[in-house]
């Protein structure tokens, strides 16, 4: 009957026993699973779709290739996601997850220069908080993308030059929130991209 684990320094051999056990947690609704070292790496196949009830998933270290969206929980809700090192295609996964509704991209989670959200992608998602993406420089977002999304957070991804011009047409948004980011950032905010959304 357990529903939440969380398992910290975790080497490369010990996670494949673990998840493979997590199989058999029936009623687990939270699972965080941390690894060692940045040389570790979760498998390619986590085999987490049996896990029917699990809500939340937190995932700490590199994830060389991330499952298909079918290979998730079904009904996951919220996923937060650092030092994955994620594949540029990675995105176009997660955003087929359908009842999402609370991404975290944390530290080094992404670590290229372009973001893109294609298209009624993430059509389920509430709240995206986007920390600490060093690399990230310029971000994507299609017509119908994040239809519901209401609450955002970017937050120390110090290269992004500004909002992207999709985000301006969500017109379910209600919240934006900025932290540690560039004067000018701020300023064209303030003055320019504020005064643009629907």
């Amino acid at each position: 009957n357990l529903r939440q684990l969380g398992i910290n320094g975790l080497s490369g051999p010990t996670v494949n026993s673990v998840l493979s056990t997590i199989q058999g947690l029936r009623n687990l609704h939270s699972l965080s699973l941390s690894l060692q070292s940045e040389e570790d790496e979760f498998p390619i196949f986590m085999q987490l779709s049996q896990c029917t009830q699990l809500q939340k998933l937190s995932l700490n270290g590199k994830i060389k290739k991330l499952p298909d969206p079918h290979e998730f929980p079904p009904n996951l809700l919220k996923l937060t996601l650092h030092n994955s090192h994620l594949q540029k295609e990675s995105i176009a996964k997660l955003e087929r997850l359908p009842k999402l509704k609370m991404l975290i991209l944390g530290k080094k989670a992404y670590n290229w220069t372009e973001l893109s959200f294609s298209a009624e992608g993430f059509s389920q998602l509430h709240v995206l908080r986007l920390t600490l993406l060093k690399e990230l420089e310029e971000w994507k977002v299609e017509e119908k993308a994040m239809p519901m999304l209401e609450y955002i957070v970017i937050d120390r991804c110090e290269k992004l030059r500004k909002i992207p011009e999709g985000l301006k047409d969500i017109t379910s948004l209600k919240k934006i929130k900025i932290t540690g980011m560039p004067v000018d950032f701020e300023h064209r905010l303030r003055t320019k991209d504020l005064f643009e959304f629907k």
